[in-house]
């Protein structure tokens, strides 16, 4: 039996995420740990169903339709029942937890962030990602305590990716790192394996940054994401795929 307890979160809005989860099933989820049972592994979905539209960048402007949310509860439901030896918990929203208004009025410091971030739109895309990360923290905090457990390992999985490639056993990777893979620099918030000690910088470093900082320039969530990276190991894990239709 594993002796890991573990949870798997993929964060953010739903697009092609029907289409790609038994990817993430057969080459994530089944390889990563031995003997997936109900209580040491657990998925949780934080779902919208709209989506931001093209970010006004050239090779980055896809437009996708907002998804029916009694669909997607009905896929989500399909996947409880076809994946029967793990626990799922679910969020599924119609749009943004939290307006841009008020997102926006979380950054102690607007003039810090520049070039790609002095587009008004541009920095709020990676608020709201950011932000959605922490709120999955949060709900993941109130799953170890509903179900009183721990978590030894968080695992991040942009619900968009289409798997064609498995990870390796959880053993060939750092144990005291935060595992991300870098296909290239823009990739680093595709996926992540996050032991239990990086809970909180993994989590919720970032939005901390953001209402905080009156120090330093940023211009591109990368940069925000690497005031952690000192404690990760960026590697070439496997094949995927950002399934676009």
């Amino acid at each position: 039996m594993s002796k890991y307890n573990r949870i798997y979160f993929l964060c953010g809005n739903a697009r092609t995420f029907s289409q790609c989860f038994d990817s993430a099933y057969s080459h994530i989820i089944d390889k990563l740990f031995d003997n997936n049972t109900k209580t040491n592994t657990h998925v949780l979905f934080y779902l919208k169903c709209d989506d931001p539209g093209p970010k006004g960048q050239r090779g980055w402007n896809f437009t996708y339709s907002p998804i029916n949310i009694e669909e997607l509860e009905n896929q989500i439901l399909h996947f409880t029942k076809k994946y029967n030896n793990i626990t799922f918990h679910t969020k599924v929203l119609l749009t943004n937890e939290i307006s841009d208004d008020e997102l926006f009025s979380q950054i102690k410091n607007r003039s810090l962030y520049v070039r790609f971030f002095s587009d008004d739109k541009k920095l709020l895309r990676a608020l709201h990602y950011n932000y959605n990360i922490e709120q999955c923290g949060k709900i993941i905090k109130e799953i170890e305590l509903k179900e009183n457990l721990n978590f030894d390992y968080y695992i991040y999985i942009r619900p968009d990716l289409f798997f064609s490639g498995s990870c390796k056993h959880i053993t060939n990777y750092a144990q005291d790192k935060i595992i991300l893979e870098n296909l290239k620099v823009s990739s680093i918030d595709h996926f992540a394996i996050i032991p239990k000690k990086y809970n909180y910088d993994f989590f919720f470093s970032r939005m901390n940054l953001f209402r905080t900082n009156n120090e330093h320039c940023f211009w591109r969530n990368e940069d925000i994401m690497r005031i952690f990276l000192d404690n990760c190991e960026i590697i070439h894990l496997f094949k995927y795929k950002i399934k676009r239709v």
